[in-house]
């Protein structure tokens, strides 16, 4: 299951807090009915132009259009909360630690397979977030939680 294993790997509530805004970012954005509305059309096209024989194919093109949208979202969700997170005075560099924790988590993969990924690739991600640039007057306010009392009812 994910959420244990998400609890688990997470240190802090800022950190659920990149986590949550990058999920926001995806509803705010609209992503999941686009996402259904472009498989379907992706299967119809697919489907049309196969003469309806080639499922394979059709597949195949599929994913790797599918995929480059999926991307796009993703990067779309990461710059929603980033700015986000700026806004509710959270440090968005807790996004960058929580990528690079999924990173260090995930069996490495050869970076010329990256193009099969639903998700940007995760160097980028990393250094995106962290390289994010907080407005000059930012002040940041630390969420005040005991993290791990949390990690321990979940």
């Amino acid at each position: 299951m994910f959420f244990p294993k998400l609890i688990d790997t997470i240190d802090s509530a800022e950190e659920l807090a990149g986590v949550i805004a990058h999920e926001l970012g995806h509803a705010q954005k609209g992503h999941i009915s686009k996402r259904l509305i472009s498989a379907l059309s992706l299967r119809l096209v697919t489907m049309i132009l196969s003469g309806g024989d080639s499922v394979l194919i059709g597949e195949i093109i599929e994913k790797f259009l599918g995929n480059k949208y999926n991307r796009e979202q993703e990067e779309e969700a990461d710059d929603y909360a980033l700015a986000l997170m700026t806004k509710a005075r959270i440090n968005p560099h807790y996004l960058g630690k929580v990528f690079r924790k999924f990173k260090n988590a995930m069996p490495k993969i050869p970076s010329v397979l990256n193009i099969f990924s639903t998700h940007p690739n995760n160097d980028e991600r990393i250094e995106n977030a962290l390289a994010f640039e907080l407005p000059k007057d930012f002040k940041e306010k630390k969420i005040k939680v005991n993290w791990k009392a949390v990690q321990a009812q979940l």
